[in-house]
């Protein structure tokens, strides 16, 4: 991933004994669990948890037959909540005076 205005986006190899093999572009890596783009932003990471968050709550969905409402709420608060708000001071800062 090139980052910044003035690189030179350079291609990168790397040397084995035998083998010298050039590393690929990406747009977007993940480090430390969040997701960013080449230009540092985080609508990559956002999806990614938004789809996982998805996927949790069909999860819980279709494993429980009566869904009464406490149930619901612990589920959701032990295991959809945390992803969604991992690392959510990297990708939303808040301003406080």
């Amino acid at each position: 991933m090139h980052l910044g205005n003035t690189n030179s986006k350079v291609t990168y190899t790397m040397k084995n004994d035998r083998v010298e093999v050039s590393l690929e572009l990406s747009i977007e890596e993940k480090g430390l669990g969040v997701w960013t783009d080449n230009k540092l932003k985080f609508a990559g990471h956002i999806g990614h948890i938004v789809a996982k968050g998805g996927q949790l709550l069909g999860l819980i969905k279709r494993s429980f037959v009566h869904r009464y409402a406490d149930v619901i709420k612990t589920l959701y608060t032990a295991l959809v909540r945390p992803h969604l708000e991992y690392a959510n001071v990297v990708w939303h800062p808040r301003s406080t005076y």
